[in-house]
């Protein structure tokens, strides 16, 4: 018998989505290595793997790495020509805003593609 916020509703980690995310993300990542922009690769790959193992073990709880993602390319953006006026810092957030919701949205599309293919391999195994 199952009770609500028991322990055995939450196994452990979804190896399918584990493995696509990390995956998609070593994917995207290989991306910036050839454009020689390997230390945001480096960045991108801490991001990549706590983030990949924040969203295998809470499912449906993309929230937090999203904020993450976006908290990240705001600090790289201002990071970038830092001036200490308002306008910088807008700028900062709205393009940091953009461009981290956009690679986030993208990296989760393409793992969710990742993770349908693997599925069948990972379930199989268990």
């Amino acid at each position: 018998m199952r009770t609500v916020g028991s322990h055995s509703e939450h196994p452990g980690p979804d190896l399918a989505v584990l493995v696509g995310d990390v995956v998609a993300g070593a994917c995207w990542l290989a991306v910036l290595v050839a454009l020689d922009a390997r230390p945001l690769a480096v960045i991108g790959a801490l991001y990549v793997a706590a983030a990949s193992a924040y969203l295998s073990l809470f499912r449906h709880a993309w929230l937090v790495p999203w904020l993450g993602a976006v908290a990240l390319w705001v600090w790289l953006v201002a990071s970038v020509d830092y001036e200490a006026t308002a306008t910088h810092y807008v700028i900062s957030l709205v393009a940091g805003t953009t461009v981290g919701g956009l690679c986030f949205a993208v990296w989760q599309a393409s793992a969710a593609a990742v993770t349908l293919a693997t599925r069948p391999l990972v379930t199989w195994r268990a």
